[in-house]
């Protein structure tokens, strides 16, 4: 559960970064 929710927050922290850039 925690590495799903690790994951989760991986994705979105990535989505961001794609949109800053």
């Amino acid at each position: 559960m925690n590495r799903f929710r690790k994951f989760k927050l991986y994705l979105y922290c990535t989505a961001c970064g794609l949109i800053l850039l």
